[in-house]
């Protein structure tokens, strides 16, 4: 081959690597023009092409560092559905006070878990959401746990984490199956010291009782009796025979002198000497 006809060639083939490298970059832009986002896009952020392979609409999602206890609000906008089978560009930038944001030393490797609410209303939780290893992740559920395909960027493996968040599942059970053993046992607990508090003050009551039952049988009893009167019988007055009258003189009335016969005050005839003292 000549000079003339090899330059020929690398040139062609200069041209076509041009074409293609200009028509990826051209496809690039589409699909990002293309592509709904949720999060926004800043210094710092992570992000991943994410689809929505639950089998029902995702209406809520919320990320935190796992090194934090509460979730922050929904990333997906008032009003709008990550819409089944749908692909989405998701942005996360983490908190700056977060001990697993974004550092230059790569010893410190981030961990973030992902909340996800289904249009049924029921939630599920991605554990260690590898933000670093992936470009393109689907979202599945199987088994009552939410779980991630992706390819990894480090292996180029095919990775799935449905075991993974199985045994989660199951630990998450038994924590929560302890803690409710652990609060029936105390509830058990305070309720037996309660049952046995009431059966002491019942017991104190009842001897309190007893001694006053006791005192009062050993006072003497003093019991009066009240007899009601006979009002039935009659009362008589005894009876007293009168006096009897004295006796008038026949010559003297009330100490007057001499009266006739005939009687005095009112009688018929009086002697001129008068009655009732007259002279």
């Amino acid at each position: 081959m000549s000079v003339y006809l090899w330059r020929d060639v690398q040139r062609k083939r200069k041209r076509k690597a041009q074409k293609r490298k200009k028509k990826k970059e051209t496809v690039k832009e589409v699909q990002e023009k293309e592509y709904e986002t949720i999060g926004s896009k800043a210094e710092g952020a992570y992000e991943v092409l994410i689809t929505n392979a639950a089998g029902q609409d995702i209406t809520g999602i919320a990320v935190k560092s796992a090194d934090k206890t509460e979730w922050p609000g929904n990333m997906i906008p008032s009003g709008k559905t990550f819409k089944k089978d749908q692909t989405v560009r998701l942005y996360y930038t983490p908190e700056k006070d977060s001990n697993t944001a974004v550092a230059s030393d790569k010893a410190v490797k981030p961990s973030f878990d992902v909340n996800l609410t289904l249009a049924d209303g029921k939630t599920y939780q991605l554990s260690g959401f590898p933000f670093e290893d992936m470009e393109e992740v689907s979202v599945k559920i199987a088994d009552d746990v939410a779980f991630l395909e992706y390819t990894s960027k480090t292996s180029k493996e095919q990775v799935s984490t449905k075991e993974q968040e199985l045994g989660l599942k199951a630990q998450r059970e038994q924590e929560a199956a302890a803690r409710a053993a652990a609060e029936k046992a105390a509830a058990d607990t305070q309720a037996a010291a309660d049952a046995q508090a009431a059966a002491e003050a019942q017991a104190a009551a009842a001897a309190e009782n007893q001694a006053a039952t006791n005192a009062q049988a050993a006072e003497p009893q003093y019991q009066e009796s009240y007899t009601e009167p006979d009002y039935s019988q009659t009362y008589e007055e005894p009876y007293t025979e009168p006096a009897p009258a004295p006796e008038q003189s026949t010559e003297s009335c009330l100490g007057g002198a001499e009266q006739s016969t005939e009687g005095c005050l009112g009688g018929a005839e009086q002697s001129t000497e008068g009655c009732l003292g007259g002279v």
